[in-house]
């Protein structure tokens, strides 16, 4: 808040009359035309699209590698979902590069499923296209309604000496930084790791083994080397089919000729979708902060309103709505309007995602207060006198016990149906998590980020470090999701996630295997009465919906048969 002199001069000014104040608020675009129900669209259509689209084909002739070009392509569907909602007029350019990097050729290779998925998010995205420029249509037309409603008047505004312009955006800018480092330490370390792959390869013995084991649904495959011993790799490609495969052998190394460099999907995907997210972020600073600028240096429209304060936000009204029935617009400002409604001066042509400054009348101490938009314009749409919406009639939410009854019932079921087609098992079996959830972890992941770098921007005052270690928990949990995984061998069940140690539970001490209806995976220590956790790996809501078990339910039933049959458990190697 700025304190100015009482001898400041009161600037002409027309009040903005509730008529014209709603003319503002129907410049909006349609409800079909707003971000929600695209963003929704494409998201349902990647995941439809990734969850269908076949393995790829990898062989010693065309290894597969890092597929970068695929990669950036795809971790551009997260940024683009953000500057749907916050920045349009990046939306409007990102979205055409988007269609046709999704209607190639090479997209359409798989079956009718998938190809209707791609189709989705080509529609998703040219529906997204025209939201983004109905969105930037409908603030020239409000901006043009401001200065109609305003009747030519301007004046320079009169902005905090405690909120510089320059000021504005800093928060998004340091998040952005802070991405774009993260993400540049990670692209660098699997760019060093490909290239240290690659040296290791020219040193390595080629060698011919057999294939012993194949799993398309675990994506692994076990070959015999030539000393006897059984290797299992994490494959990304299809060996259906496949009796030999070459191998590249160092020390107590082992690389598969055809994928040699293994799995980096995880800092693969976080390093672009950071890095696309750390754009978003610094394009928005930098527009907040033009914005703002323009807005100090040059004579902008003025207009007589009504401003209070609400639960941290100012809402702004029209001049002759004096009860303070119907707000116009709201934005979180620099300063606070205190007190309860009363009159105000509004500088700057406004508009939905845009600024405002607002000045308050000497009050009887002869202190003039001075307020300007720190959050992005958003305007109200009015439902009624009190603003609302009567929502009553609403069904009562169904009681938790019946829906964990019905989920017992169900996992039951697929426990019998996995005792009923199962046999011995002659070599470890792995349960991991699939694309899908592998995807959706890193999503939630970048969304839980864009969310905090949002909320930082909106709240000021709050220190940034308190946003940071709620993004770190998150992903915490979050990254179970994607990396969670149980092998069974002989000795017992070994459980935990990428890159760490496993913890092994012999036989005889494991008591259950359940999959929670909350889509917890948990195994059960007889000896110690406690419960190992792999976190939320699942959603069993959304697995009946689609009437398709996912891999953790499909884990914790096989487990259980294993448990209640000791003759499906995997043999001791000979």
């Amino acid at each position: 808040m700025s304190n100015s002199a009482s001898s400041s001069v009161e600037v002409p000014a027309r009040p903005w009359r509730q008529v014209d104040a709603q003319r503002w608020v129907d410049a909006r675009p349609p409800r079909w035309l707003r971000p929600g129900l695209p963003a929704l669209l494409l998201v349902a259509a990647a995941i439809a699209a990734v969850a269908q689209t076949p393995d790829p084909v990898c062989s010693v002739q065309a290894p597969c590698g890092e597929q970068w070009f695929d990669a950036v392509g795809t971790m551009l569907i997260l940024p683009y979902l953000v500057s749907l909602f916050m920045l349009p007029e990046v939306a409007v350019v990102t979205a055409p590069l988007l269609i046709v990097y999704s209607a190639q050729p090479q997209e359409w290779v798989g079956g009718a499923g998938e190809n209707i998925s791609v189709g989705g998010i080509i529609a998703a995205l040219g529906w997204g296209w025209g939201v983004g420029a109905a969105r930037l249509r409908a603030r020239r037309r409000q901006r043009v309604l401001v200065r109609e409603a305003a009747g030519g008047l301007t004046a320079f505004a009169p902005m905090p000496a405690d909120a510089s312009p320059r000021q504005h955006g800093l928060i998004r800018l340091v998040a952005a930084v802070l991405m774009g480092a993260s993400a540049a330490g990670l692209i660098t370390s699997v760019v060093a790791d490909d290239r240290a792959i690659d040296r290791a390869v020219r040193a390595s013995t080629v060698r011919d083994v057999p294939v012993v084991g194949y799993s398309a649904d675990d994506s692994t495959l076990t070959v015999r080397l030539p000393d006897g011993r059984r290797h299992t790799f994490d494959v990304n490609g299809t060996y259906r089919d496949v009796s030999t495969v070459r191998v590249l052998l160092q020390g107590r190394s082992v690389r598969l000729a055809a994928e040699p460099y293994g799995d980096h999907f995880v800092r693969q995907a976080l390093g672009l979708g950071l890095a696309g997210l750390g754009v978003i972020a610094g394009m928005s600073a930098l527009l907040a902060r033009r914005r703002a600028v323009a807005l100090a240096g040059a004579a902008v429209p003025v207009m007589r309103v009504r401003a209070r304060q609400n639960g941290g936000m100012t809402e702004l009204f029209a001049f002759d709505d004096t009860a303070g029935l119907r707000p116009v617009l709201r934005f979180v400002g620099h300063g606070k309007v205190h007190g309860p409604l009363g009159t105000a001066t509004a500088y700057g042509a406004l508009s939905e995602g845009g600024t405002v400054v607002l000045d308050r009348p000497a009050g009887p101490d002869g202190v003039r207060l001075t307020e300007v938009a720190l959050s992005p314009i958003a305007p109200e749409r009015p439902a009624g006198p009190a603003g609302r919406r009567d929502r009553g009639g609403s069904r009562p939410p169904r009681r938790p016990a019946r829906r964990e009854a019905e989920h017992d019932r169900a996992m039951e079921a697929l426990t019998q149906e996995a005792m009923s087609r199962m046999t011995p098992a002659a070599a470890p079996v792995r349960w991991k998590a699939g694309p899908v959830a592998r995807w959706a972890g890193v999503a939630l992941v970048l969304i839980a980020v864009a969310v905090s770098v949002g909320a930082v921007d909106a709240h000021a005052r709050v220190p940034l470090a308190f946003f940071w270690v709620i993004v770190l928990m998150l992903l915490n949990g979050l990254h179970r999701l994607g990396t969670w995984e149980i092998t069974a061998d002989a000795e017992g069940l070994r459980l935990g996630v990428l890159w760490s140690s496993k913890e092994l539970v012999p036989w005889n001490l494991v008591g259950t295997a359940r999959y929670s209806a909350f889509g917890e995976l948990i195994i059960e220590r007889g000896d110690m009465a406690t419960e190992i956790r792999l976190g939320v790996v699942g959603s069993p809501s959304m697995e009946r919906r689609l009437r398709r078990p996912g891999r953790a339910a499909q884990a914790a039933a096989e487990i259980t048969a294993m448990i209640r049959d000791p003759r499906l458990r995997p043999a001791a190697p000979l």
